[in-house]
């Protein structure tokens, strides 16, 4: 890493090196076919900064740098302001299971099957370790290890299918993952339709999807410079019911960590509280851009598709906070998985989801539509539970919303 940041350094330019590898274990399981693989992923991004203009290259062989450097070099554009992260100190993060390759990823699979019953299955277990470095001509050094575990059923029962999924640092129980694949599918096979106007409760998984597709457009920095999202101009009012707090908290849950991938530190931040938008997420080019023009901002949510990306904003976990009712999901129209959101608009919230696997006080329905708006449901909060349940990357109790059409 040093030998790149010097050549760097030579040439004239401030410079930062990111660089990723990854060991990936995967079995997939169906009725005709069973494969095992195993995969080891590396590779190096680099950017270089002069006057005021940025360049970004990629590779793999650490021996042919000079190349991507060379390149990111020819390829600069213009980023006004723009400097890299000074050192900082990180907060050390339990992310990481140390006895992963110990695991034995056979018996994960045997534990999904069992609870399937024999039926028409297709199974997933996969496990990664990932090691991530960041370092810069200012200085900062950043390095972290983390590891995944990954479990996904698909059940075919009669004339329906149904499928759920666990995802977390550490190993868990993969026969849940089965026992709730066929119980949804065994149930949608008798499922009905329904035409009501009811209050809807989201689980905790289809919950997190929910989210991701319109409130983190909706605090992503770059939109809200672009004004291109909802809540422009809505910082420190009223944007949910009272009762709604969210925080982003990078130290615990499935997308944890001590630094984001420009090297800057995480930490946790209020996004709502009680109601009241608190903050917008940022990179390093947005927090100093809007720090430029006066306006409080702090950067710690960059993130990477991979190395041969350049970093954008992006979210870690995510915690609601208990509220102080009991919500049975039996009384209300409960959804358990959607597709559709792709569809929708992430600027003024509007959407039409489809529901594939849903419960109606109590009883199975599934293939209706729900067509609303987020933030309009935001303030249409009727009750928010006081248990909380953590999946993957969120941390949340039963959330009601009123007043929704289901149309089947």
């Amino acid at each position: 890493m040093d030998r790149i940041l010097n050549y760097i350094q030579k040439k004239g330019f401030e410079g930062e090196l990111f660089f990723t590898e990854s060991e990936n274990w995967s079995y997939v399981k169906g009725k005709r076919s069973e494969s095992k693989e195993y995969y080891r992923e590396r590779g190096y991004a680099v950017r270089v900064l002069k006057k005021e203009e940025l360049g970004f290259a990629f590779f793999e062989d650490k021996n042919k740098f000079r190349n991507a450097v060379d390149l990111a070099i020819k390829t600069r554009t213009r980023s006004p302001n723009f400097s890299f992260p000074n050192p900082q100190k990180y907060r050390k993060v339990d992310n990481c299971y140390s006895k992963i390759r110990s695991f034995n990823i056979d018996d994960a699979m045997e534990q999904i099957l069992d609870e399937t019953k024999g039926r028409d299955t297709k199974s997933v277990v996969e496990m990664e370790i990932a090691k991530e470095e960041v370092c810069n001509t200012n200085g900062v050094e950043a390095k972290e290890v983390s590891t995944a575990f990954y479990g996904y059923a698909h059940v075919n029962f009669e004339n329906s299918t149904a499928h759920y999924s666990e995802e977390s640092i550490k190993p868990f129980d993969f026969s849940k993952i089965g026992r709730n694949a066929y119980e949804y599918s065994k149930d949608m096979n008798k499922a009905n339709k329904i035409n009501e106007k009811t209050n809807i409760v989201f689980s905790t998984p289809a919950l997190l999807e929910f989210l991701s597709s319109f409130l983190y457009p909706a605090i992503d920095g770059d939109g809200v410079r672009r004004n291109s999202s909802f809540f422009n101009g809505k910082l420190n009012k009223k944007v949910a019911g009272r009762n709604l707090s969210i925080l982003e908290n990078p130290f615990e849950g499935f997308s944890s960590c001590s630094f984001d991938d420009e090297g800057n530190k995480t930490e946790r931040k209020s996004v709502i509280q009680e109601g009241i938008l608190k903050n917008f997420f940022y990179d390093q080019k947005n927090a100093l851009a809007e720090k430029k023009e006066k306006k409080p901002a702090s950067a710690g949510n960059a993130v990477r598709a991979s190395y041969k990306t350049p970093p954008h904003i992006g979210m870690t976990n995510i915690e609601i906070g208990s509220g102080k009712q009991s919500i049975d999901e039996k009384n209300l129209f409960h959804i358990i998985s959607f597709f559709g959101e792709h569809t929708a608009n992430e600027i003024t919230g509007d959407f039409s989801i489809n529901v594939d696997i849903g419960y109606f006080r109590g009883k199975p329905v599934k293939n209706v539509t729900i067509s609303d708006n987020f933030f309009s449901m935001l303030n249409r909060i009727e009750g928010i539970g006081k248990e909380r349940e953590r999946w993957g990357s969120i941390l949340s109790p039963k959330i009601e919303f009123a007043d929704c059409f289901v149309k089947g």
